[in-house]
């Protein structure tokens, strides 16, 4: 169970009146080997460019129009191309000797209920 999820238990079914940031420190500070036994490291094989994607798509919130007082619902959908090869910094002196590695890069694509024009 996260600290978010106790946090949240606890305002509404205890009435706990902290910030979720409040909460976590004082988790942190009162149960720190809780909080290390927690922490994951994931460790991530080299990748080529373009042998993988991660994508994510969800919903944002409420969005009331400007122009016509109208709320929609926003998803959003993104995907970030990442590599995690080598690293190539160029001087200007001497270039690198292999391609610099990319930036990774996000599209996001706006929709409310999948109508455009708004």
């Amino acid at each position: 169970m996260t600290v978010s999820t106790i946090h949240q238990r606890l305002r509404d079914e205890h009435k706990l009146k902290v910030s979720v940031s409040s909460f976590r420190r004082w988790v942190h500070a009162t149960l720190p080997d809780e909080v290390s036994r927690s922490q994951v490291t994931v460790l991530r094989d080299e990748i080529e460019p373009g042998e993988e994607a991660q994508i994510d798509y969800g919903f944002l919130g409420q969005w009331t129009n400007p122009r016509t007082g109208k709320r929609h619902r926003v998803w959003a959908f993104v995907m970030v191309l990442p590599w995690y090869g080598p690293t190539c910094s160029s001087s200007t002196t001497s270039p690198c000797a292999s391609s610099p590695r990319p930036t990774p890069t996000t599209s996001t694509n706006w929709s409310a209920s999948g109508r455009d024009g708004l």
